[in-house]
């Protein structure tokens, strides 16, 4: 069981460690005290001499569905406040940092203030893209043929060209060294440059932990080992895997984004049943293949980009707001002063926030097991 959730990091909280040296916590719900203190002096190697508990009771929510709005509560949790023996301290912010290889900067610009950023520390330094695996990539900065723009806050953004990336993996039974590991600006994971033993040089996604001159292979049946390439078949229970195919020999389609995986629960006859990164538990032939690993770069999600100006690196163009704009642009537009702008919802009409827009009968829902669970 999973004892510590996350940390709380509030102002209030904040306050709280700075006077009583106490810290707060989001724990799981079955968890006594006892737990709770040896949980957070193993993590943070501190010595707690109180922990005291709370629990709370999901909120009202509503939910906008197609019959209308539904009335919902938002999961309970168990709050712990921990406080500390005297002269112990827990820094939450170094410790992310040090974990996650997050870089922040000294603000001596005002776009360096908020910057946080991943200290890149697993590529290879000095290296450029292999020339044979790039191809251009066109642009339509979100205009037609004929010129009109057809699709909004679209447009400039930094010259880039396509990395090929191999998804099959379908060079069986040859062993392949890594070259190097890269950044692709087409993604958000790494990329790795393997070597065959025949010459043949691929780009792959790399997967954690992945290092210079280690060796990887593919085939059916091969040792299930961090990069190795296999049949859902013959990889063992509770393995977690990334670049699952969903069509046998189509290539990887499924957790292929930084950090992401699925873990291979159990398998029913011809199906593996993979819980992926949503909490959705999906069925997937097993004679489709998936990589052993985690994808690279987990520290993506905790990037700031400090400045606007780094989104139009991106291509990104200032999006305005739907409250913002006047009733015939917008569901949400208009009104006398700074109106809210009534229910959320888009350009269309189509309402947001808890809103299904799946399909009722779609014709993937009998190879999911269990939905994926709502953010909410």
């Amino acid at each position: 069981m999973n004892i510590l959730i996350k940390p709380i990091v509030t102002e209030k909280m904040t306050a709280q460690g700075e006077e009583f040296n106490r810290y707060g916590f989001v724990v799981a719900k079955d968890a006594n005290k006892l737990q709770i203190k040896q949980a957070v002096e193993e993590l943070y190697s501190v010595k707690v001499s109180e922990v005291n508990t709370m629990r709370y009771a999901g909120k009202r929510k509503q939910r906008y569905t197609k019959s209308g709005i539904s009335v919902g509560k938002t999961p309970s949790f168990k709050k712990a406040v921990v406080t500390l023996a005297e002269g112990e301290v827990i820094d939450f912010y170094s410790n992310i940092s040090e974990k996650m290889a997050i870089k922040k900067y000294k603000p001596t610009t005002p776009g360096q203030r908020f910057k946080e950023i991943s200290a890149f520390e697993e590529l290879t330094p000095n290296v450029t893209p292999e020339k044979s695996l790039l191809k251009p990539q066109k642009r339509s900065g979100g205009r037609n043929n004929t010129g009109k723009m057809t699709m909004r806050y679209m447009g400039g953004g930094h010259k880039k060209r396509y990395r090929l990336i191999d998804f099959k993996r379908n060079k069986d039974n040859m062993e392949a060294t890594v070259k190097s590991i890269e950044y692709d600006p087409n993604r958000s994971a790494f990329i790795a440059l393997v070597v065959y033993a025949d010459g043949e040089k691929r780009y792959i996604i790399a997967p954690e932990k992945m290092k210079v001159g280690q060796k990887i292979i593919s085939g059916e049946k091969v040792v299930p080992e961090m990069g190795n390439s296999m049949l859902l078949l013959n990889i063992p229970l509770g393995t977690d895997v990334h670049n699952i195919e969903l069509k046998p020999g189509k290539g990887g389609a499924l957790a292929r984004s930084a950090g992401s995986y699925g873990t291979l629960t159990s398998r029913d006859g011809k199906y593996a049943i993979i819980k992926l990164p949503s909490g959705e538990s999906r069925m997937v032939l097993t004679t489709c293949r998936a990589t052993v690993g985690i994808v690279s770069n987990s520290d993506h999600g905790l990037e700031k980009s400090g400045k606007a100006g780094r989104s139009r690196w991106k291509g990104r163009r200032p999006r305005t707001r739907g409250v913002a704009m006047n009733p015939v642009d917008h569901p949400m537009g208009g009104g006398e002063g700074r109106a809210s702008g009534g229910h959320p919802r888009s350009r269309n009409g189509v309402p947001a926030k808890g809103y299904k827009t799946r399909a009722k009968k779609k014709y993937s829902d009998k190879y999911i097991v269990e939905k994926r669970k709502s953010k909410k």
